[in-house]
């Protein structure tokens, strides 16, 4: 059984979701479940309490997409982590908070804290575009967790514009990266986090050569000027050894200003895929190579 709804500029949030959420109790059978709440108003926070209760009556969920995008009014989400505790089947994940500009850490430490039940997650997907309070304390939670999916194929990420993210959260994920063995796909995006430096890119270098099954590879560091040419050196000369690799793009556009010239080797290194870099306000673009 699949269930689909998408409930945009809903004025009244807390309501809505209270009367909605009622229902959850008949359908526990429910295998896939995909939700969409963007440009509401209302009292958010009670909303998500009254919407993560009713969740909890949905134990038998294989794949799971939340979205609560562009929704200025949500503050806390910790509430959520109780329903996710009892996902135990939950093989695909979604969560989006896109613009949600006031969403306070520690319900984001308190919802990645009851990722640990999930030890059947094949597929796990986080949006939070431009929450400006996430530190990186949360991701330090979110990649303790690492060690209980063993089973993950695909892991994207999206924190671009979140000032307070750098190089401590950021390597502490990196580090969690290398126990994920069985991973194929990852889709990372760290736009404008200006806090991350080329220390963080190279601790997420020396994690990916050990991923002896990735397939795909996108990561994405734009505007990131404490990121420069030995970060890129050293996350190119670690995946050209990943012999599974056919898929790779990576994003360093107005990083710091790097001499075109002194790239001209990253395409014989590279086996696929292309690197984009922002040089005198040019993309330069190294197409694929075949071994």
């Amino acid at each position: 059984m699949v269930l689909s709804l998408k409930f945009n500029m809903w004025h009244n949030l807390y309501n809505g979701i209270k009367i909605f959420s009622s229902c959850f109790e008949f359908l526990s059978s429910l295998r896939k479940l995909k939700l969409s709440f963007t440009h509401y108003t209302g009292n958010a926070d009670d909303g998500i309490k009254y919407l993560a209760l009713g969740l909890g009556n949905l134990t038998s969920l294989e794949s799971h997409e939340l979205c609560f995008n562009n929704g200025p009014t949500i503050r806390k989400i910790g509430s959520l982590a109780h329903s996710l505790e009892r996902f135990v089947s939950l093989s695909e994940l979604k969560i989006q908070f896109v613009n949600c500009y006031f969403i306070e850490n520690q319900g984001v430490e308190t919802l990645f804290s009851s990722f640990k039940h999930l030890n059947s997650l094949a597929n796990l997907d986080l949006n939070f575009h431009c929450c400006q309070f996430v530190k990186d304390s949360a991701l330090k939670l979110l990649s303790s967790n690492f060690t209980y999916f063993q089973n993950l194929k695909e892991l994207n990420l999206n924190f671009s514009s979140n000032p307070e993210i750098g190089d401590t959260g950021f390597e502490a994920l990196a580090l969690g990266l290398s126990m994920l063995s069985s991973l194929q796909i990852i889709d990372w995006n760290f736009d404008n986090c200006k806090q991350i430096s080329d220390n963080g890119i190279i601790s997420l270098s020396l994690s990916l050569q050990k991923l002896k099954s990735l397939t795909s590879l996108h990561l994405t560091f734009s505007k990131n000027k404490s990121i420069g040419e030995n970060g890129i050196k050293s996350l190119i000369s670690s995946i050209s050894s990943l012999k599974f690799l056919s898929k790779t793009k990576l994003v360093f556009s107005k990083c710091q200003d790097i001499d075109y010239e002194r790239f001209a080797t990253i395409r014989a290194q590279m086996k696929t895929g292309f690197v984009r870099i922002m040089y005198n306000e040019y993309i330069y673009s190294f197409p694929s190579v075949k071994p």
